[in-house]
């Protein structure tokens, strides 16, 4: 099941502000250019949580996830827990602490501590809770360590993988006026009731999304998860087409707003985001009329014109394999008022 988040312009410029506030005032020209792209992240943020489950581990017990493309975070409720790469990399997370895991490696998580261990998997053990939720149990003796966790990925305009540079496991604190976030999410995996997975799922967005605007705001955009934006003329780049998706823009163009030739450009740009700055274009085109199909009425035509497709045949093609749906159906499934 996937979830899409619009942060509003509001909370946008409110981070926006405050950034500008954080470093005494005026900001340097290269600076503000950064501010704006982060502004235009920030609205843009798409976050899709599949596999939603609360994991309960007993002293003895050690939970094993066997590696994925995607991200895993966890959301800790109860206790201290050590979450473990097979790669070495290794974290300690405690209640009101969210830990996000890379993809690509098999990870364990465990009550830190000396003793025999029973290993398990995260499908022994398995239940469906009220509502269907998932829940873990490992382990014999009471839980020592509780967590809510799900595969996350998050991405910039449904361009860019926030999570392809993180090595090794993240945690962050989940920061001032979340707790009753993690209550919540707690209560309803002590008693989950009817629509249990629908509130817990919410928490989850929530706090996440708050952890990752916290990482944009970084000065320099010091957080790993979003190395990719620390070269101003990339950034600069990735701005104009943020800003008006629907505009002229190619390789030469974009390599010119950089201010770089254009191979070199090219090649910094595809070796930094892992695709091609076309390709990360069509994306956020894409992801824009994704949009729009759904918020308003305008037809399929006016659609692709307003995001630079010359023709409704060619944006048809290309969104119904982006999609797996066709513009028509995708706004009949997903938002039918406006059909």
């Amino acid at each position: 099941m996937l979830f899409r988040l619009e942060l509003n312009d509001v909370l946008s410029g409110a981070l926006a502000r405050a950034t500008r506030a954080a470093q005494g005032g005026e900001l340097s020209e290269r600076r503000r250019v950064k501010v704006d792209v982060l502004d235009e992240l920030l609205r843009t943020v798409d976050v899709r949580l599949h596999a939603v489950a609360t994991c309960e581990l007993a002293q003895d017990a050690v939970l094993v996830f066997p590696a994925q493309a995607a991200a895993l975070v966890h959301f800790g409720l109860e206790g201290e827990g050590l979450l473990e790469l097979e790669t070495g990399q290794r974290a300690i997370f405690r209640a009101g602490e969210v830990v996000i895991v890379p993809g690509g490696a098999q990870a364990t998580m465990a009550a830190p501590g000396e003793g025999p261990r029973t290993f398990s998997t995260i499908m022994e053990g398995s239940r469906l809770d009220v509502d269907g939720l998932l829940r873990f149990t490992a382990g014999d003796g009471a839980t020592v360590v509780k967590t809510v966790c799900a595969v996350v990925s998050p991405s910039y305009a449904g361009g860019l993988d926030l999570f392809q540079h993180l090595t090794a496991p993240l945690v962050q604190e989940s920061g001032p006026g979340l707790a009753p976030a993690f209550e919540l999410m707690l209560g309803e995996t002590r008693e989950p009731g009817f629509g249990a997975r629908t509130v817990v799922e919410a928490a989850m967005r929530l706090i996440l999304l708050l952890v990752l605007r916290r990482h944009l705001a970084e000065p320099g955009v010091a957080g790993p998860l979003f190395a990719g934006l620390r070269d101003p003329r990339l950034v600069r780049a990735v701005g104009a087409i943020l800003r008006l998706p629907g505009g002229f823009h190619t390789v030469q163009t974009l390599a010119a707003e950089a201010g770089m030739s254009r191979p070199v450009f090219a090649e910094r740009f595809s070796k930094t985001f892992g695709q091609t700055p076309i390709d990360f274009l069509q994306k956020v085109r894409l992801r824009h009329a994704a949009r729009l199909l759904q918020v308003t009425p305008l037809p399929v035509k006016t659609i692709a014109e307003s995001v630079g497709f010359a023709s409704r045949s060619h944006f048809s093609r290309a969104f119904r394999h982006a999609y797996g749906l066709d513009p028509t159906r995708y706004r009949r499934k997903f938002a039918p008022e406006q059909t």
